[in-house]
């Protein structure tokens, strides 16, 4: 199994298994508290301070051509804006060919959220013991993601939001044969740093607009149930794959496990290249 030169705990999680075009890398970055935040949506414990928000069961892999990139996330898990960003700009620094395929897939963190979402204060209170526990959790977050240049404004979230539409919304994106990657930046963009509902159908078609989309056309597809047999399917695989904590990269053979570094992503795609 090949190190990486990096400040962190190596593992493969339960039930992972290595391959002859490479290794399953499963990297999980755990630092002292006054340093990292827990995963501000995760189902683990606070005090388990690792950048993933996690839901359950091992994890595994499936081969993919050297090409290809599949990242598992959720729109409610900060980490997964986080990761993203990582990941675009660990492509960018890599010079990794444009031609790649890169797929988003679904993994709802809270599949049971009401369709209208919840009061985001109630909630977390709820779920996190306090509201003042979840806002110095907040704070942290906030902070990771200010060091790659992402803006997190949690005093503007009202709503804890149901994620089905919006990873409705990205399926069809892909569907079409466009690259999803501007539609997922936007609706995390709407969602962590200007407060936006997301999970209201209205708001993801003007998210939708914003990068140029048909709006009317958005709006007739939300209003059906087109997509939705097809993004629990494709969540319903990746816990069967073993995707236990989002996010998870997929590259080649590589899995990434949590919102690393880009400097771990660009060994990882360099060595997808060489492969």
């Amino acid at each position: 199994m090949r190190e990486y030169p990096i400040k962190a705990q190596r593992y493969i999680a339960p039930g992972a298994t290595t391959r002859s075009a490479g290794a399953v890398i499963a990297l999980s970055l755990r630092f002292a508290k006054n340093n990292v935040a827990p995963p501000a949506d995760s189902l683990m414990e606070p005090e388990d301070l690792t950048w993933k928000c996690e839901y359950s069961t091992t994890e595994t892999v499936m081969s993919l051509h050297s090409t290809d990139i599949q990242v598992t996330y959720d729109f409610i898990c900060p980490w997964c804006w986080i990761g993203e960003e990582n990941l675009e700009r660990a492509l960018a620094a890599s010079g990794f060919s444009t031609d790649r395929q890169m797929t988003f897939l679904p993994y709802q963190l809270n599949p049971d959220m009401p369709i209208s979402g919840m009061d985001r204060k109630a909630y977390r209170s709820g779920k996190f013991g306090s509201w003042a526990r979840s806002q110095a959790m907040d704070a942290q977050v906030a902070h990771a993601g200010k060091a790659v240049g992402l803006e997190f404004d949690y005093k503007r979230v009202e709503k804890t939001p149901n994620t089905l539409a919006a990873h409705r919304l990205v399926w069809r994106e892909q569907q079409t044969g466009r690259d999803a990657c501007l539609l997922v930046k936007a609706i995390f963009k709407g969602y962590f740093g200007d407060g936006r509902d997301i999970g209201d159908l209205n708001v993801l078609a003007d998210i939708a607009a914003e990068i140029g989309r048909d709006r009317e056309a958005i709006v007739d597809f939300l209003n059906t149930d087109e997509g939705t047999a097809e993004v629990l399917k494709l969540e319903a695989r990746a816990k069967a794959s073993g995707v236990r904590s989002v996010p998870s990269i997929q590259i080649a053979d590589d899995v990434i496990s949590g919102a690393q570094p880009t400097g771990i992503i660009v060994q990882i795609l360099k060595r997808s290249q060489a492969a």
